[in-house]
């Protein structure tokens, strides 16, 4: 019985060992992302959010939408290159 309980104890303060400080970093993991998304809230705010911005260049470039690219010619030094207007 003896053997028990001293296996018993051993089993559980190895485990706390293990799995206390892996909990431990998680919940700092978390706070710290939680920190850092509040700091960037506001410049995120101020900025235009990103799907629109990928959405308008995807349509420039696909040639739909307002201000389409047009693919030219570009000299660059002596030859002709390919490229967008």
């Amino acid at each position: 019985m003896k053997g028990l309980a001293e296996l018993t104890k051993t089993t559980l303060i190895g485990g706390l060992l293990v799995v206390l400080p892996i909990y431990l970093s998680i919940l700092l993991l978390v706070k710290t992302i939680a920190g850092i998304f509040a700091l960037l809230s506001p410049v995120t705010a101020a900025i235009p959010p990103g799907y629109a911005l990928v959405r308008g260049l995807a349509e420039r470039v696909a040639g739909e939408g307002e201000g389409a690219f047009q693919p030219a010619l570009v000299e660059v030094e002596d030859a002709l290159s390919p490229g967008f207007r």
